[in-house]
């Protein structure tokens, strides 16, 4: 349930992100962060424009039928309603298409 596989077109969008994983979660979430392969703030994922897209974030993409694979990472506090205290710190893998 924590780690889990998604294949995502590289016109998927920050909001696209986090809408996914709220989804996924169940519950809504503040204060989202991600990170590309590491968590560390240098790959941290920019964060100031949820229209970006994982293109434009600098993942790199290939063949549908073999894309390649990438960890994103995200951090997030669930918003109060969802007993908002503690912060999550969660991966995925992608396969870039």
């Amino acid at each position: 349930y924590m780690d889990f596989s998604s294949t995502l077109k590289l016109s998927t969008t920050i909001e696209d992100l986090k809408k996914m994983l709220e989804e996924r979660h169940a519950l809504s979430m503040d204060s989202f962060k991600l990170y590309h392969d590491t968590y560390s703030a240098e790959n941290e994922l920019p964060m100031y424009n949820k229209t970006i897209s994982l293109k434009e974030c600098g993942i790199k993409g290939g063949p549908q039928d073999n894309p390649p694979s990438s960890t994103i990472i995200y951090d997030f506090r669930p918003t109060k309603e969802g007993n908002g205290r503690d912060a999550v710190l969660l991966s995925f893998q992608v396969n870039n298409a």
